[in-house]
Formats: C-alpha cells, structure tokens, sequence
C-alpha cells in the first residue's frame, strides 16, 4: 500500500550548504527534470525503491513535488524524520562579485527520500 505526500524539495536564491545559491531559471530546469513516474530511492540508494514521483512544481522561489511511497516511509516523512531531497548536476554556474557561486542551470535531476537532509537553502544550517 501507498500514500501520497507533499514536500518542499529546494529554494532559489538562498545560500545551500555549500554557499551555491540556485537562480530560479535553475530551479524552474530541475522541476522540468523531474517526470512523473521518476522512481524515489530511500538515501540515495538507486536499489533501494520505496516510492515514485507524481508530480512537482514551483511556488514563489521553492520546488515540491507529490510523492507516492510506501506506508512505512509516509508517517516518517509526515513527521519530518525524512526529508525529500535532490541530487542534480551543474551544467554552467558563474561567480557573483563576491565570490558567490551561483548556478545557471541544471541538466540532471532525481529526487530522493533521507534520514539524514542537508538543509534547505536559507535555513539554519545552510551557507551565508
């Protein structure tokens, strides 16, 4: 059995953890790269299935999806004990006046449910 839920993936222009900040051209690529039907791998663990993507879209300057997994990872998920969270590849980024990196676009996009997510963008924990 399985059940859908909601969740914020990523931000646009806010420092991550690494102090990349996304532009939301990025960010709007990395929503186009997630298809309905992608498959949702538990900790990045590409044999670990647990669920698929529905569908994702872009609110103001932040990234959802609706996923559907399986009952055991939903409660947790809910309760935010897993975060869903991406993996993507920099095919062309600049650096701002003060060294910033800021990432111009996106080709490569999976998303992934984890026990252990980076911070989103501009959150405690993020870059400054």
């Amino acid at each position: 059995m399985s059940q859908n839920v909601d969740a914020l993936i990523w931000r646009a222009g806010a420092p991550d953890a690494y102090g990349d900040v996304l532009t939301l051209e990025s960010l709007e690529q990395m929503a186009q790269g997630l298809k309905p039907g992608d498959e949702i791998t538990l900790d990045f663990d590409f044999r670990n299935v647990i669920g698929h993507l529905v569908q994702a879209w872009i609110q103001g300057n932040d990234l959802y999806a609706t996923i559907t997994v399986d009952d055991l990872y939903a409660q947790d998920a809910r309760d935010g004990k897993l975060a869903l969270r991406p993996g993507f590849r920099i095919a062309a980024q600049h650096a701002d006046a003060d060294g910033v990196r800021i990432v111009d676009k996106i080709d490569i996009t999976h998303v992934s449910l984890t026990s252990n997510p980076l911070p989103l963008p501009g959150e405690a924990g993020a870059g400054s």
